[in-house]
Order: structure tokens, then sequence, then C-alpha cells
């Protein structure tokens, strides 16, 4: 870099080009050291010329000093000039002792004014200042910082000189303290800091402390060297113990505590409500009450645990009497949520669970029960450091990018992620030219397009494409692909899918896709003789790079895997980074044997790789009942190891069933997997999960779905209301709660344990839902204060408490009310504990 490429200039900002570094030197948290006679410098002139005048330039650097060591560490006669955030940052530090100290402002500022030309960077490093520039005076937003402290303690800086010379390479901003406005920041600080000895020039305040300006004039004579001997910092009382960056074996939460198997078996007026608990503590039930429920069945869910609640309406008295409450408290916090079971009863389906998260900051929602012995699930993760989110409403659709510093060192093959069986057959098509017979009830797998179900989370695809004559591709289902007469149907079309995922990509960046492409066979159209004569043809080379050459159409692909470490052994950011950080479409093909010698199965040019670039378990169980599949799964998978050995594997846990043609057709794929199979998911699958055992993918059929309906246009461009987000949140729960636990796979903390004395690069959670989702999927965003959807008023005659004490109602002799007159009014009712019953408090 020279002045020629980039050259000092009062009115404008040189190219990319021209940006040299991000950070200079980071002493991390677990760093110590003695430094002295060290200067850090990013350079204003030229050192290396034959000009005797050493021209100025202007080359860009993001950060200076970034000081986080816990541990005693020593800088003597140090030196940071012209970084553009900052020049020191004692951010979070601890036991550091410096003097002679001295930093210099860039020469170009404010052309730019900062954060350009990193604007794009800013919280991509701890400790980033925040440049949201609304305050004028003390955002920073004019010249970078000097020094900035922030959540240290015991920091001792003795004797610093701090120079602003330059305004835009000019210097009449000196004399009149006028080239930026302040040079130390200093925030939310502990005890034990001492700061003396400081001298500034240039800048009209010399330090801002905690909002507050120290302006020149109060602390010596106004000349354009100004001094601080002694200045007292604040302080908001001791340091709480400082954040481990790495991963600490022993500390997993998730309970060994066994539960209760849960259920499926047919019993009338029985509904199944799932409560799972990825968070650190103990969901606690407090009380409960109910009527016209029995049994109402709940009870304590332990840390990493799941809990298959009953209830069983009565079929007996009025069904509007029918409603049951449970509350819950987080132990160990202040934090509450409240379950309630309750009635509509002049719905298709009458009876409803609703969800209250109103004590976690994150809504309501009511839901339909789906039918008898099925029921409703609720998943809530994170932590009191880290917020909280629920299956209530979905997380950012790009949920990868969103646990980015979570999963940035983790291998492919640990990340958690949902996936879709056969993820094309998302209808029963009519116009593709083929048709096996197949019909709803016994071929198609989902109901949401390819768009809506990585909307809903799904990252890994089943997709089973065949070719139709020498027309279009297109998805299929069928039993035996290699029959001359295949049973099943055709579903989505190629382009019409590859269209949908391109659009996502565009509108959700930073995300890993996964298509494992089967069957790449050909069926021939109605339309062609011999169609029910003859075995379907196999791929020519010509269909195979036409099929190619379609998927080639795919934007952001990602890029060639030969030659590099097995696809499953990379780590995530190889796939999240790639393409400008939008993240990549992992294209694998297993054709198997259905193409003949000479046809390749593959096309790495054009970045479709062979399937076995990935070492895949794709163990399928081909049990036809939800009990015996799960337990299947639930066996294969604690055979998988987690600990980075030969054996630790690609895991994808089918878990939809293989049910036989009689159920199929009495049932449908939709009911089993939406009244069975996808709710033992939640109960099962997660109580046998560990740290130590757990999937890859989890994949269903029907992602994203609830109740057995028929969507409509309407549904879902009001997408996600009537949809579920239980598969997403659980998939990020995994992910932050239970994977990071296993310090074989993640080298740093649980990312839910953070307290808030350190504020991460990027700070996971989500916002605040103080809304109301209601069972027809309409949202409520500003419901009326103290609204809380299906709480009775009034404890109804028969009400059960969780102690089993009953309530009977009993006129109170003498208790009259006024009306709105005054005058005397009808008598009022006071329910009354049943004398018989002991009140156990």
């Amino acid at each position: 870099i020279s002045a020629a490429e980039c050259p000092a200039s009062k009115t404008a900002t040189n190219p990319a080009g021209c940006h040299a570094a991000s950070l200079l030197l980071h002493i991390t948290q677990q760093a110590s050291g003695y430094f002295d006679n060290m200067w850090l410098w990013v350079a204003d002139h030229m050192l290396d010329t034959s000009d005797p005048s050493l021209p100025q330039l202007s080359v860009y650097e993001a950060r200076g000093l970034l000081i986080e060591s816990q541990a005693a560490t020593w800088l003597y006669g140090t030196a940071s000039e012209h970084s553009v955030f900052y020049q020191y940052n004692f951010y979070g530090a601890r036991n550091i002792f410096t003097t002679m100290v001295q930093t210099e402002s860039p020469y170009y500022q404010p052309v730019p004014k900062p954060p350009a030309p990193f604007a794009s960077v800013v919280g991509k490093v701890v400790g980033d200042p925040g440049y949201d520039c609304t305050d004028a005076t003390f955002g920073g937003c004019d010249a970078s910082w000097a020094t900035i402290m922030e959540e240290c303690q015991s920091v001792s800086i003795g004797s610093a000189g701090t120079y602003s010379w330059f305004s835009a390479y000019t210097q009449d901003c000196i004399d009149g303290h006028s080239c930026q406005s302040a040079l130390w920041r200093i925030q939310g600080n502990y005890n034990n800091n001492w700061l003396q000895n400081v001298i500034t020039i240039g800048s009209k305040y010399m330090l801002v402390s905690d909002g507050k300006g120290i302006h020149g004039q109060l602390g010596c004579r106004w000349t354009p060297r100004l001094q601080i001997s002694v200045f007292d910092l604040p302080s908001k009382g001791a340091a709480p113990p400082p954040v481990v960056d790495t991963c600490e074996s022993g500390t997993a939460y998730a309970s060994e505590e066994p539960m209760t198997d849960g259920d499926v078996t047919p019993i009338s007026s029985r509904y199944y409500i799932t409560i799972v608990n990825l968070t650190p503590y103990r969901f606690v039930k407090t009380s409960q009450h109910s009527n016209q429920i029995d049994p109402f069945d709940f009870g304590d869910i332990p840390s990493g645990r799941a809990r298959q609640n009953t209830v069983v309406y009565s079929s007996s008295g009025n069904l509007v009497d029918c409603n049951g409450e449970a509350y819950f408290k987080l132990e160990g916090t202040d934090t509450t949520f409240e379950v309630r079971a309750t009635t509509h009863r002049h719905d298709e389906l009458p009876f409803r669970t609703v969800f209250e998260l109103t004590g976690m900051g994150l809504g309501q929602r009511e839901y339909q029960n789906p039918c008898e012995t099925s029921g409703v699930t609720l998943v809530i993760t994170g932590s009191e450091e880290y917020g909280y989110m629920s299956s209530l409403t979905f997380q950012p659709c790009n949920w990868m990018n969103e646990l980015y510093n979570v999963i940035k060192d983790w291998q492919f093959r640990h990340i958690v992620m949902p996936g879709t069986h056969d993820a094309g057959m998302t209808t029963i098509s009519t116009d593709s030219g083929w048709s096996g017979g197949g019909i709803k009830s016994n071929t198609q797998t989902q109901s949401l397009s390819i768009f809506d179900q990585l909307r809903t989370g799904s990252r890994y695809f089943d997709m089973r494409l065949v070719s139709v004559g020498s027309a279009e591709f297109w998805a299929a289902h069928v039993g035996d692909e290699n029959s001359p007469n295949p049973s099943g149907a055709t579903g989505a079309k190629l382009t019409d899918m590859i269209g949908q995922l391109n659009t996502f990509m565009s509108q959700y960046p930073g995300e890993l896709i996964i298509w494992h492409i089967r069957y790449m066979r050909n069926f021939q159209s109605l339309s062609e003789p011999g169609n029910a004569a003859h075995d379907p043809p196999l791929w020519t080379n010509e269909t195979a790079q036409r099929f190619y050459n379609t998927l080639a159409t795919l934007d952001n692909r990602c890029l060639e895997s030969n030659g590099k470490a097995p696809l499953q052994l990379q780590n995530i950011p190889t796939f999240l980074d790639q393409n400008d950080k939008k993240g990549c479409v992992l294209l694998l093909t297993d054709p198997g044997s259905n193409l003949p010698e000479g046809v390749a199965g593959y096309d790495r040019a054009l970045s479709v790789y062979p399937s076995s670039d990935l070492n895949v378990d794709d163990y399928w169980a081909e049990k036809d009942n939800t009990i015996d599949n799960s337990e299947a799964q639930v066996s294969h998978m604690k055979g998988v190891p987690r600990d980075k050995s030969s054996k630790d594997a690609f895991y994808i846990m089918q878990w939809q069933c293989t049910p036989n043609a009689a159920d199929g057709g009495r049932y449908g794929l939709d009911a089993i997997a939406l009244w069975s199979s996808n709710p033992a998911l939640y109960w099962d699958a997660v109580n046998a999960m560990s740290s130590t055992s757990f999937p890859t993918v989890m994949m269903v059929d029907y992602i994203g779905q609830i109740n057995i309906i028929v969507l409509t246009p309407a549904d879902v461009t009001t997408f996600p209301d009537k949809l579920g987000a239980e598969i997403q949140t659980l998939a990020m729960g995994l992910n932050l709660y239970m994977v990071s636990q296993n310090c074989k796979v993640s080298t740093g903390p649980n990312p839910i344990d953070q307290a808030p004395v350190r504020k991460l690069a990027r700070r996971g959670g989500t916002g605040r839902f103080a809304g109301i989702v209601y069972a027809n999927g309409t949202v409520d965003n500003h419901p009326p204060a103290n609204f809380h959807i299906g709480r009775v008023k009034t404890l109804k005659a028969g009400t059960v408490f969780g102690n089993g004490t009953v309530l009977h109602k009993r006129p109170q002799p003498g208790l009259q009310r006024a009306d709105h007159t005054g005058a005397p009014g009808v008598m009022h009712l006071r329910w009354l504990l049943d004398a018989t019953t002991p009140w156990a408090g």
C-alpha cells in the first residue's frame, strides 16, 4: 500500500484496497503478559520511499489493542495509533497495570466518520462500541476513541497522553479543542479501577464517564494541553466471576431423572400436552386446579427432559365448564408460565390448550387439540442470561445464521437440524404426465412448499427425483422405482422447487441446506406407448446432463469438496461463509444402481457431488407404528458416539413410520404423522437424548403442521400463524442447550450459561412478544392488559385443586351487593372450601 493507491484526502474515502486489518492485537481472557516499548501503528505516511517528504496516506484499520485479560498483565511504554474504532479497549479486563500510554486519532477523520469504512463489521468482535450516532456529542461518530474502559475491575492506568492532532488533515482544531468531541469512554465499570495523570489534546471533552462529559475547563487551564491528575472512576460494585471461554466438563445440566413413558393408546376424550424443558432450570409445578377434567395430570419437568401430561375431559356436564390450569415456575428464578385446558364448544375441534408465557415475555398461544390420544407440544429453551425462546412463535427463518457464534467451531456432523422425508411430495401432481395410482392418503408426505419447509426450519431434504418421458423432472414417491409399474405419484416440479429455494436463500442468507437426491429414473409418460409393458428406461448421458444443468440453476451451490476433509468433518463456517456469507446448498446424488454403466451419477464441475462425500448413517427402521419405530430409532441413536471418533457419523433419525397398506389407507400419512409419530419425537426421543447422544437430522413427515388442515393461499401469505414452530425451536434448543455441553464437540462454553457481564459479539435469543396467537391463526400483537385467554373468571363448583381440595358453592347469608344505583341487588354467591376436605396449604 502506497500513497499512490491510498492518497491522503480531505474530501473522499479511499477504496477497499486501502483496508489494512481488522484488529492489531488482542489479549484474550485466558492470556496475560508483560509488554514494554510496544508501538501499534497504522501508517499515516510513507516510510519505505525515496521521497524525503514522506508523503501522507489514508490507510484504514478497524481496531487497535483489545484487552480482555483476567490475569496479571503489565503494559509499560506502549502506544496505539490511527485505528478507526479505538486505540485501546479495556473490555471486561481484570488485574491490569499500565503506564506511559500514548494514542493518536486518525488524521483523516472525520472523512470518513466512524464506523466507516467498517460499518458492516461492527459487533463482529466483542467490545465493539455501538454506533447508532443519535448522540452527537458522545456517540463516538466523529472520530475514534483513544481509550475505552468498560466492565473492568482492578485496572490501573497511570499516565496517558491521548491526542487528536488533526481534523481531515488540518490542525486548526487544536487550540479550540474541536478536533473531536471526546477521547475517553468510561462505562459500567466495577471496583478498584485507577486513572491518573491523563493528558488530552484536541478534544472538547477529555472523557465521558457513564454518559457524563468531563469538560477540559474543569480539569486545568484552557490550553492545548488538558490534564487530569486523578479521576475517581464510578463503580457499580464487585464484578461477577469472569466468564470462561472454554467448554468445562462436568457442567451438564440435563437431568438423568427417569420420566414416565408416553402413550398413544386410543382412549375417549383423552388429550396430551407435552412440555419440553431445554433450560438449565427445573420447571416446578407450583399449583393447579381443574373442573370436569379428570385426570388433570401435570408435574415437574426436570432440566433437559420432556413430560407428556394427560387431560381427560368429562363426557357429562356443560362443555364450557371443562377447564383446568397448571402453574409453573423456573426453579431458582422469578420466571413463570401457565398451561390451560379449555374448550370452544361451537368449533369442529372444541378442546383447546393455551400456553401463556407472559411471565417469560413470550406471549400466549391457543391451540386446537387435533384429536383424541393426540396433543400439542410446548418447547422452551434459553436461560435468564441468554434470554428465552419458545415454540409459540417462530425464531428467525435463517436460524443457523442466528446461532453462528454457537456452532462456528463445530463439525458438520454435530449440528442438529430438522429434515423432511420425501420433501418434494407436497402435492399429488396431475400435470406431470405420469400416475402410479398414488393418492394423498398413501403418497403425499408434506403439505408445505419447499420455501415454507425452509421457513419452518428444515435444512435436510430427502429429494426423490425422476424424469417423465423426455420432459420435466419431478419429485416422486413410489413403492419401488425399479418396478415396471411402480405404484405412487409425482409431486412438485423440480424447476418450481429450485425457484422456491433460490427465493429463500435471497431472503434469508447464511444457511446450509442439503438436498440428498435419490431415484434418478425415468417414468414413461402415459401418452407414450408401452408404459405398462416395459421397465422404465434408464437415464442416458443426455438425460443425466440435462438434470445436472437444471440443478445448476440453483443459486449459491456449495463449492467443490473434493480433496478436502470428508464433508461431515468440515466445520460449519466452511459452508455458512461461502458465497459472500450467503451460505450454500449442498447437492448430493445417490442413484444407487439406477444409472447404467457409463452414465455419470454426479457432476463436480457443476457442484453436484456424490453422496459418498458425506458419511451418512441413514438408519431406516421401517416399523409400521409409532411405538416400535421410536424404540428402534432411539436404540440406534444411543449406538452413535459423539466424540469425533470414526463411528461418530452424520446420523439421520428417520422418525416417520412406514405404515402398512391398511393403516395408510385407513388413517392417511398425515394423520399418522400429526397424531402419533411427530408428537412422540418430543415426549420420547428428547428423553433419550443427551450431550453425548443426539441425531444430526430429525426427519419427519408433514413438518410445521399441527392439525390436519388444507392450507389455503391466504394461510401461506400469513405464514406462520397457523403453523407450529416446535421442531425449529427443538433444533435450536438442542444446539444451544445440549450439544454445547459436549466438550469433545464444542470447545466453547454453553452459550445459555453466559453471564451478562460479557456482551457477546452476537447475542442470541429473540425479541419479546407480548401478543396472543389464537387457534385460527389470528394474531393480536397488542391485547388488553391483564387479558388471559382461556382463564376462567370464577372457579366453578366442583373445581379440584392440586392438593385434593374441592370447591362447592354456597350462598353467604346476609351478603348483598349494590347495583349501579346503590339499591340492594341480588344475593352474591361466595365460593367456600368444602369443610370436609382438609386444607393442605
